[in-house]
């Protein structure tokens, strides 16, 4: 499933894939723009969450909260590697990192992940869950000792 866009607005940028969107209809569904309650309901079945984004100035400037919000629900993520996404994915350890320029080593990502037996799949998302890469309790010593230095 495919949230955030429909199957017109993708192809009003990419008409070329038409054939290839209508060969993949039984796999691949384009769900538009949905309420956060709808996507959490989703979450719950997703084995990946897949940011597919260009590395640019803006895509630098922030953070994913698609990140954040796949690794609340501990799934694995496979997204580009911009802003500090690195610091926090682990390319085939807690997800995989797309690379933003390479199409062909990004197809062996997907195809690797969709052939990843499930004993690893578990690992990956038992290291999510025992990173807490997004707890506060992960910050709020050093939070504290930096608040404590300001008074």
């Amino acid at each position: 499933k495919i949230f955030g866009l429909t199957k017109k607005d993708y192809l009003n940028v990419r008409p070329e894939d038409s054939v290839m969107l209508e060969n993949l209809s039984e796999l691949v569904s384009f769900e538009g723009v949905v309420s956060k309650h709808e996507l959490d309901k989703t979450f719950k079945f997703a084995h990946f969450s897949i940011n597919y984004r260009t590395n640019s100035r803006m895509t630098n400037a922030g953070f994913s909260s698609k990140l954040v919000e796949s690794f609340s629900e501990n799934i694995p993520v496979i997204t580009s590697d911009t802003s500090d996404t690195s610091r926090f994915l682990n390319h085939g350890i807690n997800g995989y990192l797309f690379d933003s320029l390479d199409l062909s080593k990004n197809a062996q990502i997907l195809k690797q992940s969709i052939k990843l037996p499930k004993e690893e799949y578990l690992k990956m998302r038992h290291e999510i869950n025992q990173g807490a890469y997004f707890s506060h309790e992960r910050y709020e010593t050093r939070l504290n000792i930096f608040l404590n230095q300001l008074s």
